[in-house]
């Protein structure tokens, strides 16, 4: 697989994100928390380790906000 251009990973990085705002509103601060320590992010710059541990992020608080069993 070939890198995507800057452009298309700044906007996919920017779409994450929006989608992680909107999940941890939903679940709280206490399982935000949680699904990045789980993940061993930091929950102040979860985006350090790279887009795949972001989206991984994203995927377990949105599970969590729509009523799945993540953790």
């Amino acid at each position: 697989q070939t890198a995507a251009p800057a452009g298309d990973r700044a906007a996919q990085i920017a779409d994450l994100k929006r989608r992680l705002a909107a999940a941890r509103e939903a679940i709280g601060d206490g399982p935000y928390k949680a699904v990045c320590a789980g993940l061993e992010l930091d929950p102040v710059a979860p985006g350090a380790k790279g887009m795949r541990k972001l989206e991984e992020l994203v995927a377990e608080c949105e599970d969590l906000a729509s009523g799945g069993g993540a953790a």
